[in-house]
């Protein structure tokens, strides 16, 4: 399944390597429109891992990913799903939005009473 996730680049983790030389790197994209942001864990894997060190936080960026998932027993017989975002197309839209989302947070009303700001 394909969709669309336009965001903030809001960190870079580092890529891994496993034992049979599978290369996945994370990138957390947050969303950031609307009254509850939300953040993407998206994977650049294989020859896309080289791809996320082009990337920076504060970054806004338009990807097409690929929504995949499978299932997995484990040895007690039972299933587990798996589900992952994989990244195949990425656009950069601003080189970084760090100054508007900083006004956001200070625009933000202080919590109520109880903390919660609603």
């Amino acid at each position: 399944m394909e969709l669309t996730i336009e965001g903030v680049i809001k960190r870079i983790n580092a890529p891994t390597t496993s034992p049979k030389g599978f290369r996945k790197c994370e990138v957390h994209v947050e969303e950031t429109e609307g009254d509850y942001p939300n953040v993407w864990k998206i994977d650049f894997v294989k020859d896309d891992v080289d791809e996320a060190a082009n990337l920076a936080p504060g970054q806004k960026v338009n990807m097409k990913c690929d929504l995949t998932g499978r299932e997995w027993k484990n040895n007690e017989g039972q299933t587990i799903v798996f589900t992952s975002i994989k990244m195949w197309k990425y656009d950069v839209i601003e080189e970084s939005i760090k100054e508007k989302v900083m006004a956001k947070v200070e625009a933000t009303p202080p919590a109520n009473k109880d903390g919660l700001p609603f």
